[in-house]
């Protein structure tokens, strides 16, 4: 028999498509709205990482066992430090930047008395980023606690060496001053987060300091002894007195002395 309530069941089914569509039509054409996106996190900031391959020179198996970065005495903690291999080759990794703001931000320095200059030695022209912090490691200690410099040239007629800058972000130092220890100096400098390699020039002849950013050796370069470098500078005319901390000249400051 025919079944007039079947016959009925499509029809209602279609009017209830047409009037969800006229529903959906009265609110936008039935577009779909999707929701915007979780913004992407900010991406971790780039550092520059450092690494010093290292040859002491003149060596003879025994004289070094190990060299450290950042320390001055056995009261100081290092803030990195590698074996020296039988033929006098190390390999020291310095940290990353989170372990130094994290185990050694009390190390930390103002870019402003980093080369040892009190306030009244420094220009009023003298500027640095907001925030910037460093720490210079201008020589290593090996485990008798004598200094061992990278000579940049060790012909050269002036006392040099290469220095490893720790900076906790980008920034850049302009300074004009007159230490000390360094003598007159006129620099601009812009560090990038991270280990920067600057190249250190004292004359003491002119009593002047001069400092260039460069690259991160990939080779690896000879340490010598700084006595021995400023023996050797002496006979070539120039007279280099390696006092207490020559190499951390914040030090003689009365903020940085305990540091």
């Amino acid at each position: 028999m025919f079944n007039q309530t079947n016959l009925k069941r499509p029809a209602a089914s279609f009017a209830a498509v047409i009037g969800l569509s006229l529903v959906l039509s009265a609110c936008g054409g039935g577009e779909i709205v999707t929701p915007d996106p979780d913004p992407k996190p900010d991406p971790t900031p780039t550092e520059q990482v450092g690494l010093i391959k290292g040859q002491i020179t003149p060596f003879k198996a025994g004289d070094v066992l190990s060299v450290r970065a950042g320390v001055e005495n056995d009261q100081d903690s290092a803030i990195a430090r590698a074996p020296v291999d039988m033929k006098g080759a190390f390999d020291l990794q310095l940290p990353m930047v989170n372990v130094i703001t994290t185990n050694f931000n009390g190390k930390l320095i103002s870019p402003k008395y980093v080369f040892g200059c009190d306030d009244s030695q420094i220009d009023k022209e003298s500027s640095f980023t907001t925030g910037l912090l460093l720490l210079p490691i201008n020589d290593l200690k090996t485990d008798k606690f004598q200094s061992i410099i990278a000579e940049v040239d060790p012909n050269s007629p002036t006392f040099n060496y290469k220095a490893w800058y720790f900076a906790n972000m980008d920034g850049s130092l302009k300074f004009k001053g007159d230490c000390i220890l360094r003598g007159k100096i006129d620099t601009n400098l812009n560090f990038k987060r991270g280990w920067n390699v600057v190249n250190t020039y004292t004359d003491t002849s002119a009593g002047t300091t001069t400092y260039t950013i460069t690259s991160q050796p990939e080779d690896r370069i000879p340490w010598t002894f700084a006595t021995a470098a400023a023996t050797s500078l002496s006979l070539r005319g120039q007279s280099v007195q390696l006092t207490k901390n020559y190499f951390t000249p914040w030090k003689n400051l009365p903020q940085y002395q305990n540091r």
